[in-house]
């Protein structure tokens, strides 16, 4: 029987793709090993640290632990490991699918964080009960106590979580019709003689929707617009009917509209690179900031430290995340402002400072923890 040749161009193709499927199978196998090289130990997006090739063994309970480290370590560090989960998020994403169980995906490409219950929180399905409540209402009266025995007022301020201002967003799913939610069950429950001194910035926030988007859609927190008109209604609610203040306005301000990085909820979806969004920012026209500086804190965030040149009273912010952005806002209406992290707030920052007004400025979803730290009284 005549057996015929291959063509030499034949013999060239069928090398060439069978080198190719070599190489597409082996290329994970060679970036892992190349991570392995270079010891690749970053933080992911995934907020966690990768896993780190184990020590070698020294005893038999170590022996027995290896098998599963190595494992870890494999599965963390495999060849395109993370184009392919962000392939995954990515595709889930366009289905209303997350692959995070802190985000959900909303309607008109928002996201919205789930930590923390601050979905149930908002819709109300997450509610104080009577003990819960009056130790919250009693750590309150306690601190503003303390900060009264040093000649300091106390004004508290929060910021509604995303889910609260934007509830048409949700996916159509979820319950919006809350009848009781837990800023006004603590603001009801508050002595009438301290009520002035708290005030929920969703009502505000809820009439400016009209002027832009004032929350970001792939972050957790307000943009410098939904800030701005935070900042407006504490010093509107809060400041003019006990201090001599002039807050910014409208006039005094530039709006500044762009494309921006995807936010927080993005990066816990590991797709920070592959999305994006409108930013709304805010540029001050003439800033009477003198002195704008960072103060390391050991062991703690910095504060920053703003002095300008307005009649203003000197005010320390303590903050979570929701307090940074207003921050330069307040600035500008304030002799001094001190804005400290609850992470590095101390007694010892009331003595070295000494604010006439201490305002407290947090999110909703850290309504139930309340940072409001013991003070001793003077």
């Amino acid at each position: 029987m005549e057996v015929r040749s291959q063509h030499p161009l034949q013999k060239a193709s069928d090398a060439l793709l069978a080198t190719m499927v070599v190489c597409l199978l082996l290329a994970p196998l060679s970036m892992q090993i190349l991570a392995l090289v270079k010891k690749r130990l970053v933080v992911s997006e995934e907020q966690r640290a990768l896993a780190a090739w184990p020590a070698a063994p020294g005893d038999w309970t170590s022996w027995r632990e290896f098998p599963r480290k190595v494992d870890s370590y494999l599965s963390d560090h495999f060849g395109f490991r993370n184009e392919l989960i962000k392939f995954r998020n990515f595709a889930f994403v366009k289905f209303g699918v997350s692959a995070s169980k802190k985000v959900l995906i909303g309607r008109d490409g928002w996201f919205f964080y789930l930590g923390d219950k601050a979905l149930e929180q908002s819709v109300g399905k997450t509610v104080f009960d009577h003990v819960q409540l009056q130790e919250l209402v009693a750590r309150y009266i306690r601190f503003n106590d303390a900060l009264s025995s040093r000649g300091i007022k106390l004004l508290y301020a929060l910021a509604p979580n995303s889910q609260s201002v934007y509830p048409e967003y949700l996916p159509s799913w979820v319950e919006k019709n809350a009848k009781v939610v837990q800023r006004a069950q603590f603001s009801d429950a508050l002595p009438a003689s301290l009520r002035y001194s708290f005030l929920d910035l969703l009502p505000a926030l809820l009439q400016a929707k009209s002027l832009g988007r004032l929350y970001h859609k792939t972050d957790s927190h307000w943009n410098e617009l939904g800030a701005f008109v935070a900042y407006q209604a504490i010093m509107r609610e809060l400041f003019s009917n006990q201090f001599s203040v002039s807050a910014l306005n409208y006039k005094d301000i530039r709006m500044l509209k762009g494309d921006g990085a995807a936010g927080d909820l993005a990066r816990l979806l590991n797709l920070s690179d592959k999305l994006h969004e409108e930013h709304y920012g805010i540029g001050v026209s003439s800033s009477k900031l003198i002195e704008q500086r960072e103060i390391a804190v050991p062991g703690g965030a910095p504060i920053l430290y703003y002095r300008s040149n307005a009649k203003g009273p000197k005010v320390m912010i303590v903050r979570d995340s929701f307090g940074f952005a207003p921050a330069r806002f307040f600035a500008e209406s304030l002799s001094e402002c001190i804005v400290v992290p609850v992470s590095s707030f101390s007694p010892e920052l009331l003595d070295k400072y000494q604010p006439v007004v201490v305002l407290g400025l947090m999110v909703e979803r850290n309504l139930p923890k309340l940072f409001l730290p013991e003070l001793p009284s003077h």
